[in-house]
């Protein structure tokens, strides 16, 4: 709706002619350029020779958006401190810029509630404290470049419920405290990648579940899990040889633990307090076990008898709780103030028993059950075993054997490998790769059904139809992918027999967010259909550039049966069509809060590989009569009227704008020639100028204008210039992208027109 009104107020304001129709003061010095819900004289920072650096906010908004680029430049990275004790912002949107947070960057932000754009960003490590005491931080999504979550990042975000992505990122470490306290936070998925779980990392959060099977940690830390008064089920990897004290201390309701083979030391106090704690063969398959610290199951008061294998060698003190009812103090490294009042430990009836297996079982182990008044039991048997399967085993997890000795209990399991997907061997494409974005391919296992994706590195894309007027509609599929396959609202068309109007129209398709297609009499089904396919539920706007000796009445008729609102954009001839489409485009851009550009391109009119060229900058073109002495009043008003655009660039040399035309426009504006030997080499000098990080390139031939002519929007919006080239030309091309290091392109048009054989020779 509000795109039909800015609509139908520019085609009253075309009804009385250019600038002296624009409403008063649209375009002043305080116009503003971007949707950026904050500018950055809210930030103090810092620049630099290739970036930007944010050392504070300075502002009191409640949603803060922080810039891409200052200057020119990109923000990479947010210095420490810079929000820290901010009491008024609740939302903060990050730049995908962004290479790094660093230490209390939003500590102790109480009202901070979400964090958006964080994964999109670069970044491999939250850093020392970066959102400690962020109390409202409800859910954040991580990127998946990830490595590092150091101590107390997100100690205290008390309301905490979701770490989105983490097991798809790339973290090895999280460091001490990292999420101490964050008791609302009851699930959380870890990736395969880690390696180590710091001390206290998630004391006090109430996970429920605790899964790192998958993962490459050798030792759970001290107190890592501590008081997570919700846990049931712990998984443990067969990775593990150490679980160190107090790792499951006051984990009341742990009652299914995997404890691996691998295991050799259970530290002290490792399981104090496990109240819910039962299965006595807990440790059965422990064949590497060696020891069991002191007071590492005191309070377990479920677990009434326990299997130790014959492989340990010492248990210290109080490991199992004594025989008494009331037990006063507990001393040893596990103690501190929080247990040092009386404790209810309950006493065992009958007494507990520790059941050794062979009689090679040391006496280190026999005397602490002598001395701590448990029953002791050493079984010595030629065991014979029934078997039976407790988990089968499927496509990607292993199953599990049990075998049980009928005569004393005994089991031992066996693990059956999995048996791997069975995947068909033809892959589906589910999204196809461009120069700019990777593509997705899946393949299904025939048992499970299971999907596996890979991606599809980033390549060329040829566009092309069967005509100039067909390959507009494939370029602008192109374009529609890139603003996420959402309907068009409106479409820009002109006449496919000429260029200078579709070169014009290029700058109002880009703020317009539409394609450029192209139509000519009796061939209006092509562009009719397309938009019928491509406009949604809802009848689109459309903007016809050219009189109706470019696009006739009955082609306009035409267009109309299935648009919404359609206007016609024309003048006298090709350069005041020019200067009408330059103020509806820059009228539409202001009063939709859209990117003015940085420069007004003048480019000559008679000719269209300059245009052509300068049609990906995305930027104001105005045709001249390169010949002319002189700009007229009316180029003069048309340049005047954009207050926030300080340049002019000139795209060509002399012979194709007269350097009269130059000396007028430096009466009004500063102004840029940017021009080469050639055809050729102006387009890559365009392309130096106005990208200064190209993603790809998009290549046309420079022998003539039809399938590049609808180009630019599709080169303005993935970043990709537009680049001229032919056979014998080349090298014209190929040493640009050789400069830049962009690797791939889209190609408008078929062989017959940029031939594989040129496109090899760009890119060699």
């Amino acid at each position: 709706m509000k795109k039909r009104l800015v609509s139908a107020v520019i085609a009253a304001c075309l009804m009385f002619g250019s600038a002296a129709a624009l409403p008063q003061n649209v375009f002043t010095d305080s116009t503003a350029i971007t949707a950026s819900a904050t500018s950055s004289s809210d930030f103090d920072y810092k620049v630099y020779d290739t970036a930007v650096v944010i050392n504070k906010y300075k502002g009191s908004e409640s949603s803060v958006t922080i810039p891409a680029q200052i200057s020119g430049k990109p923000v990479t990275w947010l210095n420490a401190g810079a929000f820290q004790n901010n009491t008024s912002v609740k939302k903060v949107t990050l730049p995908k810029t962004l290479l790094g947070i660093k230490e209390s960057a939003f500590e102790d932000c109480t009202k901070l509630e979400e964090v958006i754009g964080l994964e999109n960003t670069q970044i491999t490590e939250i850093k020392t404290d970066v959102f400690n005491g962020c109390s409202s931080l409800k859910k954040v999504t991580l990127p998946k470049t990830l490595t590092t979550i150091s101590v107390r990042a997100f100690k205290g975000c008390t309301s905490l419920t979701d770490v989105k992505e983490l097991q798809n990122t790339s973290v090895k470490n999280i460091y001490n405290e990292a999420f101490l306290e964050c008791k609302e936070l009851y699930y959380i998925e870890f990736p395969s990648t880690l390696e180590g779980i710091g001390a206290r990392a998630f004391e006090k959060c109430d996970l429920r579940t605790v899964d790192i099977s998958k993962t490459k940690m050798k030792e759970i830390y001290s107190q890592s899990f501590r008081e997570n008064k919700l846990l049931k089920t712990v998984r443990l990897p067969s990775t593990i040889t150490k679980i160190g004290w107090g790792a499951f201390v006051y984990c009341e309701k742990l009652s299914d633990i995997n404890i691996p083979a691998s295991v050799t030391d259970i530290d002290d106090g490792a399981f104090i307090l496990c109240q819910a704690l039962w299965d006595s063969k807990m440790l059965i398959n422990c064949t590497s076990l060696k020891h069991i610290g002191e007071q590492a199951f005191l309070g377990c008061s479920n677990l009434n008898s326990l299997f130790i294998p014959s492989s340990v060698t010492s248990i210290e003190s109080q490991a199992f709780g004594y025989n008494i009812e009331i037990y006063d103090v507990i001393s040893g490294p596990v103690w501190d103030r929080e247990y040092k009042t009386v404790m209810d430990v309950k006493k065992f009836s009958p007494a507990r028993t520790v059941i050794y297996y062979s009689t090679s079982a040391t006496k280190t182990a026999e005397n602490y059950a002598d001395s701590n008044g448990l029953n002791k039991q050493t079984i010595s048997c030629s065991h014979t075993y029934t078997d039976s399967e407790t988990a089968a085993a499927t496509c990607t997890q292993n199953g599990n054997i049990r075998h049980t000795c009928t005569k004393c209990g005994y089991y031992y399991n066996t693990t059956v490998n999995a048996k791997g997907h069975s995947f068909s061997p033809k892959r589906k494409i589910v999204k196809y790769a461009t120069p700019t974005r990777a593509g997705q391919s899946k393949h299904t296992c025939e048992i499970c059904k299971a999907v596996e994706y890979r991606e599809i590195n980033p390549s060329n894309v040829r566009v092309y139809g069967n005509n100039r007027y067909e390959t507009a509609t494939q370029i602008a599929d192109k374009l529609k992918t890139e603003y996420n396959e959402q309907p068009y609202a409106c479409y820009v068309i002109a006449d496919g027999r000429s260029y200078a109007d579709a070169l014009s129209a290029s700058y109002l398709a880009r703020v317009c967010d539409a394609p450029l297609l192209l139509v000519a009499p009796g061939g209006e089904k092509v562009v009719t259909d397309y938009i019928q396919q491509t406009c949604g539920d809802k009848k689109p706007t459309a903007w016809v550039v050219g009189g109706t000796g470019a696009v006739t009445e009955a082609s306009f008729n035409k267009i109309k049966a299935v648009c919404g609102t359609v206007s016609r954009i024309d003048g006298a001839n090709r350069y005041e069509t020019s200067r009408k489409v330059l103020f509806t485009a820059a009228l539409y851009a202001a009063l939709t809060k859209k990117d003015l550009g940085s420069s007004v391109i003048v480019a000559d009119g008679r000719n269209y590989a300059d245009a052509l060229s300068a049609s990906a900058t995305g930027q104001p073109i105005l045709l001249v009569n390169g010949k002319a002495k002189g700009l007229t009043q009316e180029e003069k008003d048309s340049i005047t009227m954009f207050k926030n655009i300080a340049s002019v660039t000139i795209v060509g040399g002399e012979g194709a704008v007269s350097k009269e035309i130059e000396s007028d426009a430096k009466k009004l504006k500063t102004v840029k020639r940017v021009f080469g030997n050639n055809r050729y080499e102006t387009s890559v000098e365009i392309a130096k100028t106005f990208f200064k990080t190209p993603s790809a390139v998009t290549l046309a031939t420079g022998s003539n204008f039809p399938d590049g002519l609808c180009g630019g929007p599709l080169g303005y919006k993935t970043n990709c210039p537009l680049i001229l080239t032919a056979k014998n030309a080349e090298a014209i091309a190929n040493a640009y992208v050789k400069s830049t290091g962009v690797k791939t392109a889209w190609i408008l048009g078929g062989t017959p027109v940029v031939s594989d054989d040129t496109v090899k020779a760009v890119f060699k």
